[in-house]
Protein backbone atom coordinates (compact mmCIF):
# COMPACT_ATOMS: atom_id res chain seq x y z
CA UNK A 1 0.00 0.00 0.00
CA UNK A 2 1.38 3.49 -0.87
CA UNK A 3 1.89 5.88 1.81
CA UNK A 4 -0.67 8.37 0.63
CA UNK A 5 -3.61 5.13 0.39
CA UNK A 6 -2.24 4.34 3.92
CA UNK A 7 -2.93 7.40 5.46
CA UNK A 8 -6.82 7.49 3.61
CA UNK A 9 -7.29 3.64 4.44
CA UNK A 10 -9.61 4.46 7.31
CA UNK A 11 -11.33 7.18 6.18
CA UNK A 12 -12.58 4.98 3.06
CA UNK A 13 -13.78 2.40 5.33
CA UNK A 14 -15.57 4.20 7.96
CA UNK A 15 -18.33 2.37 7.46
CA UNK A 16 -16.81 -1.05 9.04
CA UNK A 17 -18.11 -1.23 12.38
CA UNK A 18 -15.15 -2.76 13.91
CA UNK A 19 -16.65 -2.76 17.55
CA UNK A 20 -19.67 -4.89 15.93
CA UNK A 21 -17.29 -7.13 14.11
CA UNK A 22 -14.55 -7.38 17.32
CA UNK A 23 -17.59 -8.59 19.24
CA UNK A 24 -18.66 -11.93 17.28
CA UNK A 25 -14.68 -12.62 16.50
CA UNK A 26 -14.51 -12.67 20.38
CA UNK A 27 -17.49 -14.62 20.59
CA UNK A 28 -16.58 -16.99 18.14
CA UNK A 29 -13.03 -17.61 19.64
CA UNK A 30 -14.60 -18.10 23.29
CA UNK A 31 -17.10 -20.40 21.83
CA UNK A 32 -13.52 -22.69 20.94
CA UNK A 33 -11.00 -21.77 23.27
CA UNK A 34 -12.73 -19.96 26.63
CA UNK A 35 -9.85 -19.16 28.71
CA UNK A 36 -8.29 -17.24 25.39
CA UNK A 37 -6.09 -14.62 26.42
CA UNK A 38 -4.07 -13.82 23.58
CA UNK A 39 -4.22 -13.00 19.85
CA UNK A 40 -2.21 -12.94 16.81
CA UNK A 41 -3.75 -10.79 14.19
CA UNK A 42 -2.42 -11.20 10.86
CA UNK A 43 -2.78 -8.65 8.17
CA UNK A 44 -3.56 -6.25 11.02
CA UNK A 45 -3.51 -3.39 8.50
CA UNK A 46 -4.43 0.01 10.18
CA UNK A 47 -5.55 -1.76 13.93
CA UNK A 48 -9.49 -1.40 13.61
CA UNK A 49 -9.67 -5.05 14.86
CA UNK A 50 -6.57 -4.89 16.99
CA UNK A 51 -8.32 -1.86 18.76
CA UNK A 52 -11.60 -3.48 19.94
CA UNK A 53 -9.95 -6.74 20.90
CA UNK A 54 -7.62 -4.74 23.33
CA UNK A 55 -10.28 -1.93 24.76
CA UNK A 56 -13.11 -3.45 24.82
CA UNK A 57 -12.20 -7.44 25.30
CA UNK A 58 -8.94 -7.04 27.48
CA UNK A 59 -7.23 -9.65 24.64
CA UNK A 60 -3.61 -9.33 24.47
CA UNK A 61 -2.92 -8.60 21.06
CA UNK A 62 -0.33 -9.15 18.58
CA UNK A 63 -0.46 -8.13 14.81
CA UNK A 64 1.63 -8.66 12.34
CA UNK A 65 1.65 -6.67 8.43
CA UNK A 66 4.03 -6.07 5.38
CA UNK A 67 3.03 -2.71 5.42
CA UNK A 68 4.96 -0.62 7.33
CA UNK A 69 2.86 2.94 6.89
CA UNK A 70 -0.08 0.46 7.88
CA UNK A 71 1.82 -0.29 11.17
CA UNK A 72 2.71 2.99 11.97
CA UNK A 73 -0.44 4.11 12.25
CA UNK A 74 -2.21 1.19 13.87
CA UNK A 75 0.72 1.45 16.52
CA UNK A 76 -0.21 5.04 17.14
CA UNK A 77 -3.95 4.19 17.16
CA UNK A 78 -3.21 0.81 19.78
CA UNK A 79 -0.37 1.65 22.58
CA UNK A 80 -1.30 -1.53 24.39
CA UNK A 81 -0.99 -3.77 21.23
CA UNK A 82 2.31 -4.87 19.74
CA UNK A 83 2.81 -5.09 16.12
CA UNK A 84 5.57 -6.48 14.12
CA UNK A 85 6.67 -6.12 10.28
CA UNK A 86 6.04 -9.57 8.75
CA UNK A 87 5.00 -11.69 6.08
CA UNK A 88 2.53 -14.36 6.78
CA UNK A 89 4.19 -17.16 4.75
CA UNK A 90 7.83 -16.91 6.72
CA UNK A 91 6.21 -15.58 10.15
CA UNK A 92 8.57 -17.01 13.11
CA UNK A 93 7.91 -15.23 16.41
CA UNK A 94 8.90 -17.88 18.58
CA UNK A 95 5.63 -18.09 20.70
CA UNK A 96 2.72 -19.53 20.05
CA UNK A 97 -1.58 -17.50 20.51
CA UNK A 98 -4.64 -18.62 22.15
CA UNK A 99 -6.44 -17.38 18.68
CA UNK A 100 -4.64 -16.50 15.34
CA UNK A 101 -6.77 -14.81 13.23
CA UNK A 102 -6.09 -13.07 9.79
CA UNK A 103 -9.38 -10.91 8.31
CA UNK A 104 -11.03 -8.99 5.80
CA UNK A 105 -9.88 -11.14 3.25
CA UNK A 106 -5.69 -10.92 4.01
CA UNK A 107 -5.09 -13.98 2.35
CA UNK A 108 -5.99 -12.89 -0.84
CA UNK A 109 -3.00 -11.40 -0.76
CA UNK A 110 -1.12 -14.46 -0.91
CA UNK A 111 -2.46 -15.18 -4.60
CA UNK A 112 -1.18 -18.50 -5.49
CA UNK A 113 -2.22 -22.18 -3.80
CA UNK A 114 1.52 -22.86 -2.65
CA UNK A 115 1.98 -19.74 -0.68
CA UNK A 116 -1.52 -20.05 0.87
CA UNK A 117 -0.68 -23.72 2.13
CA UNK A 118 2.69 -22.37 2.94
CA UNK A 119 1.16 -19.47 5.24
CA UNK A 120 -1.11 -21.78 6.74
CA UNK A 121 1.59 -23.74 7.64
CA UNK A 122 3.21 -20.49 9.65
CA UNK A 123 -0.55 -19.97 11.18
CA UNK A 124 -0.52 -23.67 12.95
CA UNK A 125 3.06 -23.46 14.26
CA UNK A 126 1.86 -20.33 15.94
CA UNK A 127 -1.50 -21.81 17.80
CA UNK A 128 -1.68 -22.60 21.16
CA UNK A 129 -2.68 -26.31 22.38
CA UNK A 130 -6.73 -25.89 22.06
CA UNK A 131 -6.59 -22.59 20.26
CA UNK A 132 -8.27 -21.47 17.14
CA UNK A 133 -7.70 -20.44 13.56
CA UNK A 134 -9.91 -18.05 12.30
CA UNK A 135 -9.87 -17.18 8.60
CA UNK A 136 -12.05 -14.37 7.09
CA UNK A 137 -11.95 -15.04 2.88
CA UNK A 138 -11.40 -13.30 -0.12
CA UNK A 139 -14.19 -13.38 -2.57
CA UNK A 140 -14.58 -17.33 -4.57
CA UNK A 141 -14.31 -16.92 -8.10
CA UNK A 142 -17.72 -17.09 -8.16
CA UNK A 143 -18.15 -14.42 -6.25
CA UNK A 144 -15.96 -12.25 -7.86
CA UNK A 145 -17.18 -9.95 -11.07
CA UNK A 146 -14.59 -8.46 -13.61
CA UNK A 147 -15.73 -5.52 -14.80
CA UNK A 148 -17.62 -3.40 -11.76
CA UNK A 149 -16.62 -0.01 -10.65
CA UNK A 150 -16.64 0.94 -6.91
CA UNK A 151 -16.84 4.21 -5.49
CA UNK A 152 -16.27 5.11 -1.76
CA UNK A 153 -16.01 8.15 0.18
CA UNK A 154 -14.99 9.07 3.51
CA UNK A 155 -14.01 12.41 5.53
CA UNK A 156 -11.62 13.39 7.99
CA UNK A 157 -11.28 16.47 9.62
CA UNK A 158 -8.57 17.83 7.49
CA UNK A 159 -9.97 16.63 4.30
CA UNK A 160 -12.13 14.19 2.24
CA UNK A 161 -11.27 11.00 -0.32
CA UNK A 162 -13.30 9.40 -3.21
CA UNK A 163 -12.06 5.71 -4.57
CA UNK A 164 -13.08 4.54 -7.36
CA UNK A 165 -12.29 0.49 -7.49
CA UNK A 166 -12.39 -1.19 -11.09
CA UNK A 167 -12.39 -4.74 -11.28
CA UNK A 168 -10.42 -7.18 -13.64
CA UNK A 169 -9.73 -10.76 -13.77
CA UNK A 170 -6.24 -12.51 -14.87
CA UNK A 171 -7.08 -16.05 -14.72
CA UNK A 172 -7.59 -16.60 -11.16
CA UNK A 173 -6.08 -13.59 -10.25
CA UNK A 174 -8.33 -10.16 -9.21
CA UNK A 175 -6.81 -7.08 -10.17
CA UNK A 176 -8.09 -4.08 -8.49
CA UNK A 177 -7.29 -0.46 -9.83
CA UNK A 178 -8.07 2.07 -7.51
CA UNK A 179 -7.73 5.82 -8.54
CA UNK A 180 -7.91 8.37 -5.65
CA UNK A 181 -9.19 11.89 -5.63
CA UNK A 182 -8.42 13.57 -1.95
CA UNK A 183 -8.56 17.01 -1.23
CA UNK A 184 -7.19 18.06 2.13
CA UNK A 185 -6.63 21.97 3.58
CA UNK A 186 -7.84 23.15 -0.04
CA UNK A 187 -4.90 21.25 -1.89
CA UNK A 188 -6.45 18.46 -4.25
CA UNK A 189 -4.86 15.86 -5.71
CA UNK A 190 -5.31 11.99 -7.49
CA UNK A 191 -3.23 9.37 -7.40
CA UNK A 192 -3.61 5.73 -8.04
CA UNK A 193 -2.30 1.95 -7.42
CA UNK A 194 -2.78 -1.43 -8.16
CA UNK A 195 -3.53 -4.54 -5.76
CA UNK A 196 -3.61 -8.23 -7.15
CA UNK A 197 -5.28 -10.62 -4.77
CA UNK A 198 -5.86 -14.46 -5.40
CA UNK A 199 -9.17 -16.16 -5.61
CA UNK A 200 -9.43 -19.69 -3.81
CA UNK A 201 -12.36 -21.40 -3.77
CA UNK A 202 -14.22 -23.03 -0.18
CA UNK A 203 -12.39 -26.57 -1.23
CA UNK A 204 -9.51 -25.12 -2.02
CA UNK A 205 -8.99 -23.19 1.58
CA UNK A 206 -10.51 -26.15 3.27
CA UNK A 207 -7.98 -28.60 1.84
CA UNK A 208 -5.22 -26.32 2.42
CA UNK A 209 -6.46 -26.14 6.12
CA UNK A 210 -6.54 -29.90 6.54
CA UNK A 211 -3.25 -30.46 5.10
CA UNK A 212 -1.92 -28.56 7.76
CA UNK A 213 -3.41 -30.82 10.79
CA UNK A 214 -6.20 -28.71 11.05
CA UNK A 215 -9.78 -29.28 11.30
CA UNK A 216 -12.23 -26.92 9.92
CA UNK A 217 -15.82 -25.50 10.23
CA UNK A 218 -17.17 -22.62 7.83
CA UNK A 219 -19.68 -20.44 9.76
CA UNK A 220 -21.21 -18.75 5.93
CA UNK A 221 -22.53 -15.57 8.34
CA UNK A 222 -18.73 -14.96 9.06
CA UNK A 223 -18.70 -10.65 10.42
CA UNK A 224 -19.59 -9.35 7.44
CA UNK A 225 -21.48 -11.77 5.04
CA UNK A 226 -18.11 -13.38 3.18
CA UNK A 227 -18.54 -16.21 5.77
CA UNK A 228 -15.65 -17.43 8.10
CA UNK A 229 -13.21 -20.33 9.13
CA UNK A 230 -13.14 -21.72 12.18
CA UNK A 231 -10.07 -24.34 12.48
CA UNK A 232 -8.00 -26.22 15.37
CA UNK A 233 -5.20 -28.92 15.95
CA UNK A 234 -6.74 -31.99 14.86
CA UNK A 235 -6.78 -34.45 17.76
Amino acid sequence: MSEDAARWYDAIYEFKDYAAESARLCELIRSRCPAAKTVLDVGCGTGGHARCLVENHRLSVTGIDVDERSLAIARAKVPLASFVHADMVSLRLGRKFDAVVTLFGAIGYLRTIERLCESFRRLREHLSPGGVVVIEPFLTPDEFRAGRIVVQQGRTKDGTVERRCSTQLDGAVARLRFEYRTEERGEARTFSETHELGLFSRAEVEDALAACGLETEFVPEGLFGRGLWLAGAAA
